[in-house]
């Protein structure tokens, strides 16, 4: 499926879902929402670039649950977070070039950076690339995410469930697969793999899925969810993790709703 056509389908099915009003979620479905901001993105009002520091300290002073950020390579073995493999604007990959020599030109920051100073404060969904990510990676990923706990301080996400069947200094709870529009292959690959949840389009993601993943006690992540309507769906619906690129209005109804402000919208 080409990518124009996913976005009209997923645009398609905002619409739909939007047109339904929705009652305000219970006190108990409100108090255990977690918002993600995806690529660290919350709205217009914030223009930092996404995947870097200053869009994560956005999204610390709104008060999300966690940020969503992609992981790439430096040629010295680096984790970096940013989510093309290339440099832009000229297009160098990334694997060509050493850190020091990345820092020197670029303000991607580094995984340890994004640790170091959001690690204790916001949870951290942390996408690995299948195509840059390979055994001899995963020392040098644990050994940076080891000041932090597994599924309790970040979770590692990827398109390829085998990728994360085949980590072994990470415990499977804290691994998600993440499903395009391919979401009951992914599903079957994330439970014969006993993986610690799926991820996937909030329609897609539907009822009877979400019933055979919550069976294996595994957590349930939907995106991308664009307004308040849809957030109370997926409340209501119990989904574990809510992605989004406008965590800013996301965050503030979720504050009035447990206020008590606000009923059917």
């Amino acid at each position: 499926m080409t990518t124009l056509r996913r976005r009209l389908m997923s645009r398609a099915a905002d619409i739909a879902c939007s047109a339904v009003p929705r009652r305000r979620p219970s006190p108990a479905r409100l108090a255990g929402a977690r918002i993600v901001a995806h690529r660290g993105n919350t709205e217009a009002a914030y223009p930092a670039r996404e995947n870097t520091l200053a869009a994560f300290d956005a999204c610390l002073a709104l008060g999300v649950f966690g940020i969503e950020f992609d992981v790439q390579w430096t040629a010295d073995g680096v984790p970096v977070v940013t989510h093309d493999a290339v440099l832009a604007p000229g297009g160098e990959a990334l694997a060509g070039l050493g850190f020091e020599a990345l820092r020197a030109r670029s303000d991607i920051p580094s995984l340890a950076d994004v640790v170091d100073r959001f690690g204790s404060a916001l949870h951290l969904m942390i996408e690995l690339k299948s195509q840059t990510f390979d055994d001899d990676r995963e020392p040098a990923l644990a050994a940076v995410l080891a000041p932090l706990e597994a599924g309790r301080d970040y979770h590692l996400l990827c398109l390829d469930p085998s990728l994360l069947g085949k980590l072994k200094r990470f415990p499977r709870t804290a691994l998600i697969a993440v499903a395009e529009t391919n979401t009951r292959e992914i599903v079957e690959q994330a439970l014969a793999l006993d993986l610690g949840g799926v991820a996937g389009h909030y329609v897609l993601l539907n009822r009877r899925i979400r019933r055979r993943l919550a069976a294996r006690d595994m957590r349930v992540g939907v995106g991308m969810v664009p307004n308040t309507r849809v957030l109370r769906r997926e409340l209501a619906l119990g989904a574990d993790f809510i992605f989004t690129d406008r965590a800013a209005p996301l965050v503030r109804a979720l504050a009035r709703w447990r206020a008590g402000r606000g009923g059917i919208l």
